[in-house]
């Protein structure tokens, strides 16, 4: 038995989806997959929703390690997946008012890693949805009226370096999408806020990126 854990932000999470974010959706093919008619010989995942909505990596590296430990048991491998960044890459108030830089992004995950590592037999990471620009920029948040300003060449700059990161430490990476696709993706996949995908867009980043990612990761800890 293998648990996995899944941390990230409010896509992760699943805001503005009936069928939760791409965790629950993973839960719910795995549970079918071992529980379902054909489960003989299947081996059980118990997987975690532990995403929170507009966490940026600063909160979630003071939680992660509890979060992992209060869950783990004996003779049970850990699967940690990440979804970050987005948070991260945003400006408040103003267009340049970054709330981190590249360099200090990357510190973190370095950090990150470095916490969960002694937790976990396997480490992944996923990439980050585009926004609809003419929607984020700005986007006024709902409860406190602020000026959020996010980019996709933002999210871009911090993907790369998510997946910079990860080969350098060999470890898994699923990229979401490419910057050509973009324009056409944010059309069908985002909610009507430009910020949070639509059911169309949950399922697609499961089918089309996590569902293979994490399948080829759950045949290396077998």
């Amino acid at each position: 038995m293998s648990n996995i854990f899944c941390f990230g932000a409010s896509n992760a999470f699943g805001k503005c989806s009936v069928n939760g974010g791409w965790p629950d959706r993973l839960k719910q093919y795995l549970s079918e997959e071992y529980y379902g008619k054909e489960a003989p010989g299947a081996r059980p995942y118990l997987v975690y929703n532990l995403c929170i909505s507009g966490e940026p990596m600063e909160y979630l590296k003071q939680r992660v390690v509890q979060e992992i430990q209060f869950r783990q048991r004996p003779g049970r491998d850990n699967i940690v997946i990440f979804e970050v960044g987005g948070n991260d890459a945003i400006a408040k108030d103003t267009p340049d008012g970054f709330v981190s830089t590249p360099e200090a992004f990357r510190a973190s995950l370095e950090e990150l890693l470095d916490l969960v590592r002694p937790l976990a037999n396997q480490v992944m990471f996923i990439g980050m949805p585009p926004h609809d620009e003419s929607k984020t920029m700005p986007a006024v948040h709902h409860a406190t009226g602020q000026k959020l300003y996010m980019s996709n060449e933002r999210r871009r700059l911090f993907e790369g370096i998510v997946a910079d990161f990860c080969k350098v430490h060999n470890v898994p990476f699923a990229p979401f999408i490419t910057s050509s696709l973009e324009s056409d993706w944010t059309q069908k996949h985002l909610w009507r806020d430009g910020q949070h995908m639509n059911e169309a867009g949950h399922a697609w980043l499961f089918d089309q990126r996590v569902k293979p990612a994490v399948l080829q990761l759950l045949e290396n800890v077998k």
